[in-house]
C-alpha cells in the first residue's frame, strides 16, 4: 500500500482515537498485507512516554468498526494495535524537531544526494514554504549533513543504544 493511503488511515483512526485523548502516529503492512499495524500514542506525548497495554486494547476497540477504514482497505485485513516501542517511528516535521539531537534511521521513497538510507543525528527541521511540503530535515551522517524533504520519507524511526542500558 502507498503512503498517501497509509496516512489516509492514520488520518482516520486519530480523528475516531483523538476524543479519548489518543492518536495514530504510523501505519504498517506486515504479512503481505494481511495485518494493518497501526501504532498507538498519548495525544503530546513525550517520546519516553509509555502506552500501555490496556490503552492500546482500548484504542483497538474504538477502532475495531470503523468503517472508513474498511473503506480505505480493499481486502481483509487483521487490525493491530502496538505501543510505538523504543525505537518509535517518526513521521510528521513535529517528531523530528522533538528529536533533534537524537539518532535516527531514515529510508526514503528516491535517492537524495546518492542515498536513501542513512542512520545519523536529527540537527535541523526547517520549513522551506508554507505548506509541509517544503519541509526538509537534516541529518548529521557519517560524511557531513545529509537533507531531505519529509514528503520523500517512506520510513523512519528512533535508534535506540542497546549498549548503553541505563
Amino acid at each position: 500500500m502507498d503512503r498517501q493511503r497509509l496516512d489516509k488511515i492514520i488520518d482516520l483512526a486519530t480523528s475516531k482515537l483523538a476524543p479519548e485523548g489518543y492518536r495514530c502516529i504510523e501505519a504498517e503492512w506486515d504479512g503481505g498485507e494481511k495485518i494493518l499495524r497501526l501504532y498507538v500514542d498519548r495525544q503530546n506525548a513525550e517520546p519516553e512516554t509509555i502506552i500501555t497495554i490496556d490503552e492500546c486494547v482500548a484504542a483497538s476497540h474504538l477502532l475495531n468498526e470503523v468503517p472508513e477504514i474498511d473503506q480505505a482497505v480493499s481486502s481483509g485485513f487483521f487490525l493491530e494495535v502496538s505501543s510505538p516501542g523504543i525505537e518509535r517511528p517518526l513521521r510528521l516535521a513535529d517528531d523530528f524537531r522533538r528529536m533533534i539531537g537524537t539518532k535516527v534511521q531514515v529510508k526514503l521513497s528516491k535517492k537524495i544526494d546518492e542515498r536513501k538510507n542513512a542512520i545519523g543525528v536529527v540537527k535541523e527541521v526547517a520549513l522551506e514554504t508554507v505548506d509541509a511540503a517544503g519541509t526538509k530535515v537534516t541529518l548529521e551522517i557519517d560524511g557531513g549533513d545529509w537533507s531531505f524533504d519529509i514528503t520523500d520519507l517512506k520510513k523512519a524511526n528512533l535508534v535506540y543504544d542497546w549498549n548503553s542500558r541505563a
